[in-house]
């Protein structure tokens, strides 16, 4: 390959770099943790167990995000459960009896986040239950489901330029991408619309234009809330758990609450109203994605208008994760 072939081929490379970093939304913050209540430990004791004896499981979690956790439990099922006082080849109570919901409900209620000098304390939590009765010599494997639930939220923070007809001319007519640094957690942010906004002289004191927010589900398990975005009672279910029932229905939804801020007010359709001092919605996660929109009436005045605008997003859910334990039974 001679010179001129390399240069050609360096070149389309430049061009490519740049072009694959000028499109799609804005971009984030590169250290931001995807995490925020994470499994320590979830294990069996003893393991393996021996037939027809108790058996330990061992709950750890922790919150490592930035945000405190509430209403925080875990829902153990997997294994066949008995159902009836004294029911075979089945894990029991520690007492031999049937299992309930509440049996197998581990509380570890609030969970405070992490500050900068003081670290987040983990939460254990166990139960016992009886193994099956084997025969001797028989040995089967089960695998211990947790179904870990908690409310959180994740706050993004970003900016976006305004600028005046002739200002933007000055400044050569720039078009960028707005960086945004959201909070640890699972839920994530990011800015569509591209900044600086130009606005050209019309005459009127304020105008309209459109500010739309990428919000991404980077965690491990699912977000899901009500149409409010904050009752933790709609999801309230037996021995103060979750109602599962209610969580399919709401699975993957997100409520996002934008703040108005200076010049600028915003609403999140046309038949919203730019009285409050923020605006909220509630969308679904399709495709590990949702593209949330509102209008922004920006005051023009009379002065020329060149300026940069602090944006504070905040996003509320509740957060559903999986972790599961092998256990080992065998008849002796």
């Amino acid at each position: 390959m001679n010179l001129a072939e390399n240069k050609t081929i360096l070149a389309l490379l430049f061009a490519t770099v740049i072009i694959s970093g000028c499109t799609g939304g804005g971009s984030t913050e590169q250290d931001t943790s995807t995490s925020a209540v994470q499994v320590n430990e979830f294990s069996a004791f003893p393991n393996p167990t021996p037939s027809g004896q108790n058996t330990r499981f061992r709950m750890q979690v922790e919150n490592v995000g930035d945000h405190d956790a509430e209403n925080v439990y875990a829902q153990l099922y997997g294994p066949p459960f008995a159902s009836e006082d004294g029911q075979s080849n089945t894990w029991r109570s520690s007492g031999g009896d049937a299992v309930s919901s509440s049996d197998r409900l581990l509380e570890f209620s609030d969970l405070s986040a992490p500050q900068e000098n003081t670290p987040s304390t983990p939460s254990t939590q166990t139960v016992t239950f009886t193994a099956p009765e084997l025969d001797d010599g028989r040995e089967i494997g089960y695998n211990m489901r947790a179904r870990l639930m908690y409310k959180y939220g994740t706050d993004a923070t970003s900016e976006i330029q305004v600028m005046g007809e002739d200002a933007y001319q000055e400044a050569g007519s720039p078009q960028g991408s707005a960086t945004i640094q959201n909070d640890d957690g699972p839920v994530q942010m990011e800015i569509r619309t591209p900044t600086p906004i130009a606005i050209y002289n019309s005459g009127q004191d304020s105008v309209e234009k459109e500010l739309c927010v990428v919000v991404r589900n980077q965690g491990a398990g699912v977000p899901f809330t009500d149409d409010d975005g904050d009752d933790t009672d709609a999801f309230k279910g037996e021995g103060n758990g979750y109602n599962l029932e209610e969580v399919q229905e709401h699975t993957n939804k997100v409520k996002l609450t934008i703040e108005n801020v200076g010049r600028v007010e915003f609403r999140k359709d046309d038949d919203g109203s730019y009285d409050e001092s923020v605006s909220s919605q509630t969308k679904e996660i399709i495709g590990g994605r949702a593209v949330v929109c509102w209008d922004m009436r920006i005051q023009t005045g009379t002065s020329a208008l060149d300026t940069t605008i602090p944006l504070s997003i905040e996003s509320t859910y509740f957060y559903k994760q999986e972790s599961s334990s092998a256990v080992t039974v065998q008849g002796r």
